[in-house]
């Protein structure tokens, strides 16, 4: 892994905790990265040990 890929995956969970509150789908994870279903789970997975689904779960979670 590279720190192109942590760059991508930290945007993301910006992204996400900024959009959390409203509907996040896998769609929405692959347009705003760039990249693919399973880069994506590999990636969260290496750098966040989540899956990027229970990252959104999380981000819900701690605004409750």
């Amino acid at each position: 892994m590279n720190r192109e890929s942590l760059a991508k995956i930290d945007q993301l969970c910006h992204w996400i905790e900024a959009n959390c509150a409203q509907a996040i789908n896998w769609e929405d994870l692959i347009v705003q990265s760039g990249l693919n279903h399973q880069d994506l789970i590999k990636l969260f997975s290496v750098y966040k040990k989540i899956t990027p689904m229970g990252y959104v779960r999380r981000c819900r979670e701690m605004m409750q």
